[in-house]
């Protein structure tokens, strides 16, 4: 699999620092942020404001989920902890209640993948899940 970080065929001199610029420049007031927001769980290491890194994860069941996001203006979600499960099956019980707001950029797909570039914002708080089955959607407060 080949998935490049920064792989954007409509801009291909674009760099690491053009992207970082581009993050920083384009930082949402805290007033601008959902009341409302998808989630994605993440197994691996709790993710943290200020972060700005790669995520990857598999286009099923996270494509639908990330391409709502990508119409919204915000383009925000939460990426929260859930610990990798045994029995394979995605129960939104198991999520940590406080996770991280995270705009998504840089969105890539290939071979049953999905990349983005993630920016932590803040922290988030999932309060009432509003639907428990992917695209997983729930009221959240910062």
């Amino acid at each position: 699999m080949n998935l490049a970080p920064l792989a954007d065929p409509a801009h291909p001199d674009r760099t690491l620092a053009d992207l970082i610029e581009e993050i920083i420049s384009d930082a949402l007031p805290d007033s601008a942020l959902p009341d409302r927001l998808y989630i994605i769980p993440i197994s691996n290491k709790p993710y943290f404001p200020a972060q700005v890194q790669p995520i990857i994860v598999d286009e099923d069941p996270w494509l639908t989920t990330i391409e709502r996001v990508s119409k919204t203006h915000h383009k925000c979600i939460a990426l929260c902890w859930a610990p990798e499960p045994a029995d394979h099956l995605l129960v939104a019980d198991r999520f940590a209640r406080m996770g991280c707001v995270v705009r998504i950029h840089n969105v890539v797909r290939g071979e049953g993948k999905i990349q983005f570039i993630a920016q932590g914002i803040r922290r988030v708080w999932i309060h009432q899940w509003l639907h428990r089955q992917p695209p997983l959607l729930a009221n959240v407060t910062y």
